[in-house]
């Protein structure tokens, strides 16, 4: 989807000037698509900011001459994929030029490929068909048709039979016979005869060959079983036997391939699968010839998705199940125009021809024998808050009018309920159907059961196009309905390994490998469902409890870390799920937009986002053009020159200045930047939504929002407490430790709990480009599509298993991984060791992290990642009972030298000197964190404690009211509201008459401070401590006589104190007044 105008010229107006040095150059290598050329490459450098246009000049130009015309199609590669490239867009470092044909090598070509080069129409020679058949009982179907050139001899003929594509095995003096014209009798030949029409190899027996069964698998054909006598049963049964052996062969290619590739291909695989089931279910799809091919209309294509994949040589394998000669349509709604021939593959047969056709003109088309859909749109959602679908795929009434009796098949994500099919006849039989739904093993997960959405998962076959339209108005979406049975009882509910979020971006009108993007995860427990995504939070705990510590420890490190999380998604082979990503030091570079360009291969109009490696709730990202990208990065790489002379200046400001910085401004983002201490951060192309309407403003707009899903983990046998270690393997070595506390992937079933759509603050049309991107959590919800959230969950298959199953990363084996970067290295093992619940486990882990370190060159990465060593081991000392919050505090003075930036430490460091009493020490440090980190909310909680230990009861109201609008989840600021405000309560009392303003200020007080104090008890936290043998805030005995003496009677102004009526004595200030809150920032 294009930005509007006023964005590009917001951009523009961005932009900045560049120098005039010395050209700069990159590396490009140029490949091609052609089959047959697959090893020819070409490498060259061009000049940084060569358009594709450009290349394409220097390609047919000298030195290389190449015959590359200015229209042909440029794709760059993106791993095992495709993808194309306009002619404006910047080159990137690996493009394939397609369908280009580059000069033939000189080497002789097998006898095969020299018959066909023969038989060209534009051969000089005169070609003749020849059909080669054998004579041994119980192969009468088997059969070879050559094209040959008429002067071939019997000779030639058997070279050519043993060479590819055939790999006939002839024994030697194979006796080679041919028919007579009135096909009377055989007669015999010589090996310097020419070839006839039609020859016959004597005894040669097919099951001696190396051809591979696809060609065997004819006798299968149900049309083919009706003519075999009794005698021929046992050729009947082998027969059956090659088929299955070579279905199990298909089937193992295709469960061997990695995800995102297996998911493309299961669209071309399921037509054949759906050409199996129906010759199984009496209703076999006419074979294809020469002469007549098969037809298979694939109704309602897109460019997008079945072009696309055709494109790409993903429908290739389109009829594995025979390899006869077939034709695929690709018919749809203005579709691009495709014509590809198909051709012979090794172990006989040949390919499928593919080309695309429009709706307009199917009266020219060729009758189908076979129709398929690819998972329409089906049904209107029911229930559940869902969004209204966007109902049944349209057919044009034309098209269903020219398949004249066809039997359709349609795939679907989700196993289609037979409640539902039983309303197509009103009874139990399904009367329209060729076969109900059924379980298609060439999906995108390989047909694994156990799971409920999956792309081409499940196939249903009718029996024509009124059948079609019936079963296209069902209603099969799922309704993603509350619990009707929700328990308090948290032993009656499902246990849950894990419980989390996906934010990602998806838009359907693009590529079917750019719709869905994944940007960050997270844990549920700390995630806030607003909205439309509140139904989600109540839908968990309904159904679910959390298993005690499973999913904690490796869900941690890789929910905190967009680094690590996008490296373990493209090693698990879900490159097509993620952005784009380029990752590098946090250090200024002159060249280091250059380098972000050129490793994303984004151009000057494009956008890239810039994102702190270990932040959630989007602190840090940064949407900026590519021309405003080097004046972005110094402003956010570079610190103030004078650091502490800045902050002395923040500090000398009042709270109200520092509080008074609007939530998610770039002001405050450039400060999350500065006090960060991952030493890395990453760039990713700009990933964008479908463009989604919503009234939440006031009037109707279209935003780019983010859609968040959410998910609950669950073994799938319950009576197994552990799960078998997963595969070592590249980065999954990182997850293989000695000590397995997820199941495997294989062993975890997921449940997905819904999603809806988080919307920004700003519309698409809007000049703001961070405000009209990034999702804010205070700003609009609302509800996806049902029909969007099915192809979300299809996409992201079993994704979400793979990224959280198996044990937890491992110090020693990670480091290892990332040996070539070892400030990050440092940094993720120890995030590793300060996850970690056993403390001696914890502090050998940090331990490593620092000695990775002694590695790295000094400098401004090494340094940041010895700030967050030194403050992992402040937390280890802090942590071990009763606290060594000393030694803590030298750590985490330590690790502020080494980066003065850490807002963590600095939070730390206060922290420490209030937990030793140093209360006016800590309110210092603990502003000075808030100054650099302004959605930390652990400075915000603490600085309430310290104010009212200092009887500031004005600031402590006002810090808590401040983190309560960023962090509306913090009951302890409810809690210090409501001490507060009876302390301030208990300074009006007087037993002179008050004035009316003073009685009101007086009740308010009150009234509030109450209502502060039950709000804090009623809290999912203070619910969870009440139950704790140590009695803490908020359920201290102070804390109950507060809120007696908050009860509206129990005031005393304006009474005698010398009645002695009162009936509770004034609560005092305590040193240790306070609900505390540890943000350790594990």
């Amino acid at each position: 989807r294009r930005r509007p105008a006023c964005r590009a010229a917001a951009r523009r107006s961005m932009s900045v000037e560049r120098g005039s040095g010395d050209a700069k150059m990159v590396h490009v290598r140029v490949s091609t698509t052609q089959e047959g050329h697959e090893s020819w490459v070409l490498d060259l450098d061009v000049e940084l900011g060569t358009t594709v246009a450009g290349l394409k000049e220097l390609l047919a130009g000298p030195p290389h001459n190449l015959p590359v015309p200015a229209s042909n199609k440029v794709l760059e590669r993106r791993g095992s994929l495709l993808m194309s490239l306009p002619d404006m867009k910047l080159v990137t470092p690996e493009v394939a030029l397609l369908g280009f044909v580059p000069a033939a090598p000189q080497v002789a070509a097998p006898p095969a490929i020299k018959a066909t080069a023969l038989a060209s129409p534009t051969a000089a020679v005169k070609v003749m068909t020849v059909k080669v058949t054998t004579t041994s009982e119980g192969f009468e179907n088997w059969q070879r048709v050559l094209e040959l050139p008429k002067d071939t001899t019997i000779s030639e003929l058997k070279r050519i039979l043993a060479g590819p594509p055939h790999n006939i095995k002839l024994e030697a003096g194979q006796k080679v016979l041919h028919k007579t014209k009135n096909q009377s009798y055989l007669s015999g030949t010589q090996d310097s005869d020419r070839v006839q029409p039609e020859l016959v190899l004597r005894n040669f027996n097919p099951d001696g060959t190396s051809e591979k069964p696809a060609v065997r698998a004819q006798a299968l054909q149900a049309e083919d079983f009706k003519s075999f006598k009794p005698r021929d049963l046992q050729a009947m049964r082998d027969a059956r036997k090659a088929f299955e052996d070579y279905f199990a062969q298909q089937k193992a290619m295709h469960d061997a391939q990695v995800p995102s590739r297996r998911r493309f291909t299961s669209y071309a695989r399921t037509i054949g699968f759906s050409k199996v089931v129906l010759d199984v279910s009496g209703r076999p799809v006419r074979q294809g010839t020469r002469e007549r091919p098969c037809v298979v209309w694939v109704l309602n294509s897109t460019d997008e998705v079945e072009v696309l994949l055709a494109r790409n040589s993903l429908f290739e394998t389109a009829n594995w199940q025979d390899r006869r000669p077939s034709e695929i349509v690709l018919m749809g709604h203005e579709v691009d125009e495709l014509d590809m021939d198909g051709g012979p593959v090794e172990g006989g047969g040949e390919s499928p021809r593919i080309r695309s056709a429009n709706y307009s003109a199917v009266a020219s088309e060729k009758p189908p024998d076979l129709v398929v859909l690819f998972m329409p749109a089906m049904g209107v959602a029911q229930g559940g808050g869902a969004a209204p679908c966007s109902g049944h795929a349209q057919v044009p009434k034309e098209v269903l009018d020219s398949m004249r009796g066809a039997p359709v098949v349609l795939s679907t994500r989700r196993k289609i309920p037979q409640s539902s099919l039983k309303t197509l006849s009103g009874r139990g039989k399904v009367g329209p159907l060729s076969f109900s739904s059924v379980r298609c093993p060439f999906s995108a997960l390989g047909g694994r059961e156990g799971v409920e959405f999956d792309d081409n998962g499940w196939i249903i076959g009718v029996q024509d196009a009124e059948a079609l339209l019936a079963v296209l108005k069902l209603d099969m979406l799922p309704e993603f309905r509350d619990s009707l049975h929700g328990s308090d009882d948290s032993e009656s509910r499902t246990p849950a390994l894990f419980w989390g979020i996906l934010d990602l971006k998806y838009d359907p009108s693009v590529s079917v490998w750019d719709r869905v993007k994944m940007l960050e995860t997270g844990d549920g427990r700390t995630s806030r469902f607003s909205g439309a995504g509140a139904v989600i939070l109540r839908r968990y705990k309904e159904k679910y409890r959390l298993e005690d510590g499973p999913g904690t420890g490796k869900s941690a490190v890789i929910s905190a870390n967009k680094k690590l999380t996008h490296d373990l998604m493209v090693a698990r082979g879900f490159e097509d799920l993620v952005p784009k990503q380029v990752c590098f030091n946090r250090v200024y570079t002159e060249d280091l937009a250059e380098k972000i360009v050129l490793g994303l291969g984004v151009g000057e109009e494009d956008v890239v986002v810039l994102k702190l490696c270990n932040r959630t709730r989007a602190a840090g990202v940064l949407p900026v053009p590519v021309l405003d990208l080097d004046n972005m990065l110094k402003k956010i790489l570079r610190l103030p020159k004078d650091l502490d002379g800045w902050m002395t200046r923040e500090l000398s400001k009042s709270d109200d200045a520092t509080l008074g910085i609007a939530y998610g401004c770039l002001e405050e983002q450039i400060r999350h930047w500065w006090s960060n201490e991952c030493p890395f951060f990453v760039a990713e192309r700009l990933a964008t939504s479908v463009a989604t309407t919503s009234s939440w403003s006031g009037q109707p707009r279209e935003y780019d929002g983010t859609m968040r899903v959410a998910f609950a983990l669950r073994r799938k046998d319950a009576k197994s407490p552990q799960g078998q270690r997963p595969p070592r393997g590249d980065l999954e070595r990182v997850f293989g430790g000695s000590s397995v506390t997820m199941p495997s992937a294989e062993d975890i079933e997921i449940e997905w709990l819904g999603g809806y759509w988080k919307l920004p603050k700003e519309p698409v049309e809007s000049c703001k480009l961070r405000e009209s991107i990034i999702s804010a959590a205070k700003t609009g919800t609302t509800h996806v599509d049902t029909n969007h959230l099915l192809e979300v969950f299809g996409a992201l298959g079993d994704s979400v298993q793979q990224l959280f199953g198996g044990s937890e990363p491992v110090a020693s084996t990670l480091a290892e991984h990332y040996a070539a970067e070892p400030e990050l290295a440092a940094y993720l093992v120890g995030r590793i060791g300060i996850a970690m619940r056993d403390l001696s486990s914890c502090r050998r882990t940090v331990d490593i992290g620092r000695k990775v370190l002694e590695d790295a060159e000094d400098g401004a990465s090494k340094r940041c990642a010895q700030s967050f060593i030194s403050r992992g081991f402040g937390v280890v000392d802090a942590m071990t009972p009763p606290g060594r919050w000393a030694e803590a505090q030298a750590h985490f003075q330590k690790s502020i030298e080494h980066y003065p930036g850490n807002a963590s430490s600095w939070y730390l460091l206060g922290q420490a000197c209030l937990e030793q009493g140093q209360t006016k020490s800590a309110v210092d440090l603990l502003r000075r964190a808030m100054i650099l980190d302004l959605d930390f909310r652990a400075p915000y909680v603490n600085l309430g404690v310290a104010y009212l230990r200092l009887g500031e009861f004005d600031a402590a109201v006002a810090v808590s009211e401040a983190c309560l609008k960023r962090h509306p989840d913090s009951p302890q600021c409810n809690y210090h509201i409501a001490v507060a405000c009876y302390h301030k309560s208990l300074k009006l009392e007087t037993p002179a008459r008050p004035s009316p303003e003073q009685k009101e200020a007086y009740d308010q007080l009150r009234a509030r401070g109450l209502h502060e104090l039950c709000e804090a008890r009623d809290s999912d936290e203070a619910q969870r401590s009440q139950h704790r043998s140590r009695i803490e805030a908020p359920w201290l005995e102070e804390d109950d006589r507060m809120g007696e003496a908050l009860k509206p009677g129990s005031g005393f102004l304006g009474r005698r104190r010398d009645l002695k009526i009162r009936s509770h004595r004034p609560i005092e200030i305590g040193p240790d007044v306070g609900w505390r809150f540890m943000g350790w920032r594990t």
